[in-house]
């Protein structure tokens, strides 16, 4: 991949965290009710996706699992950061849901790295 490419996913990744926080940190009053569980379905389905875009948007595989590191960090204190906000609470399951989308959002990243990584060297 080349680094115009890669910094387009960088800035997709970039974007994407920022949508996350914001959505995260909104008063509870302006998010619809949990229907079904669908909550948990958008934990999950955000954060596979914001650990999928560091391992396309990285030249080291290495930076990328760094990157994926820290979105667990940061769906864990974005989670209970929604205790000190108003109608928000801090939530296990949802802290469960954007660990499973981290995990699960791993080996599909990885795939796609082999795909667009074509250099031996960036690998």
């Amino acid at each position: 991949m080349n680094s115009v490419s890669r910094i387009l996913v960088q800035t997709v990744w970039f974007i994407s965290i920022v949508l996350v926080v914001w959505l995260s940190t909104m008063p509870g009053a302006s998010i619809s009710p949990d229907v079904f569980g669908i909550d948990k379905v958008g934990h999950f389905a955000a954060y596979a996706w914001l650990s999928i875009l560091p391992f396309s948007g990285f030249k080291k595989q290495s930076s990328a699992f760094i990157a994926v590191f820290l979105m667990f960090i940061l769906g864990g204190l974005l989670e209970l950061g929604q205790g000190q906000i108003l109608g928000r609470t801090a939530s296990v399951n949802d802290m469960l849901a954007n660990s499973a989308g981290i995990a699960m959002g791993i080996y599909p990243g990885l795939r796609a790295r082999r795909f667009h990584v074509k250099s031996p060297g960036l690998r």
